[in-house]
């Protein structure tokens, strides 16, 4: 429970299951709706840091007496989890630097990035889909020159017979 409300925006709500329970934990949270179960955050000390190794994880499975196998030594549980989460539930994003190269990937970003042909580059004006390329420059100039997040909304894309909106976010 710590963890959720280590996660959980200030202003934000837990919803539980029916077999879930805040018993115990209200020191975190205050209960909003018991019959639905609904929870917000409480202003707390910020808790321990979570130590989520493999090592700490069967340490305290073992209670440390036993050295830990050989097979889960090279396992990060942090990296992984991060996977999942970037492949199935979190939007696209990319890691720039100041000269606009891209560093990292974060997320499906096909929608919005494609290879150019010939020599190759990670420089993100050369790698954005045309139809983004304006708002693109224009989002990331405003961006740099004010030090602010840019977000831009309504661009209208023709994807595969069906035109969709996407939404930009750039941060300095």
């Amino acid at each position: 429970m710590a963890i959720f409300h280590y996660a959980l925006r200030a202003t934000g709500f837990l919803l539980q299951g029916k077999s879930e329970s805040i018993s115990g934990f209200a020191n975190l949270f205050t209960a909003i709706d018991r019959e639905h179960k609904i929870s917000s955050k409480r202003a707390a000390e910020p808790s321990r840091v979570f130590d989520l190794s493999t090592t700490a994880v069967y340490e305290k499975a073992t209670g440390g007496a036993a050295e830990k196998p050989e097979t889960q030594s090279r396992f990060d549980v942090q990296r992984e989890a991060d996977r999942i989460v970037l492949s199935q539930y979190a939007p696209a994003g990319l890691i720039v630097n100041e000269n606009l190269h891209i560093l990292h990937f974060r997320g499906q970003c096909s929608p919005y990035l494609s290879p150019p042909p010939g020599q190759a580059s990670l420089g993100l004006l050369r790698m954005v889909r045309p139809e983004f390329a304006v708002e693109l420059r224009t989002a990331v100039h405003h961006a740099k020159k004010q030090e602010i997040a840019v977000r831009k909304e309504g661009i209208r894309v023709q994807r595969d017979g069906h035109l969709w909106t996407s939404p930009w976010r750039w941060f300095p």
